[in-house]
């Protein structure tokens, strides 16, 4: 079954482009919400072990400041994913929100 992000790009799913204020959106660097949201690199350890899946991040954003993020998902990949969009992604400092933005780590 093809997956509709094989590339993984954040905000590139079907959905609400702009996302949804103060709620849960797919909000992606066109929407204005997102100013950098660079793909997590894939693990080095998922490669060795062939784990490839789609994580779902939960981003809560307090005046463009990254305040929390969860990740579900495989776990080696949500955990890479977490720690990469929180140290590496940064939001227009007029959002404050929570949004859920897929991830996916696809072996090619």
């Amino acid at each position: 079954m093809p997956h509709g992000n094989p590339n993984g790009t954040p905000g590139s799913a079907k959905g609400n482009p702009a996302g949804a204020l103060n709620g849960t959106g797919d909000g992606g660097a066109r929407s204005n919400l997102l100013l950098r949201s660079p793909r997590p690199p894939y693990p080095q350890m998922a490669l060795q072990m062939h784990i490839a899946g789609e994580v779902k991040v939960r981003i809560t954003v307090e005046n463009g400041t990254i305040v929390n993020v969860d990740a579900s998902g495989p776990p080696i990949l949500a955990s890479a994913a977490s720690r990469w969009v929180k140290a590496n992604w940064k939001f227009n400092p007029t959002v404050t929100g929570t949004f859920v933005l897929p991830v996916s780590f696809v072996l090619h």
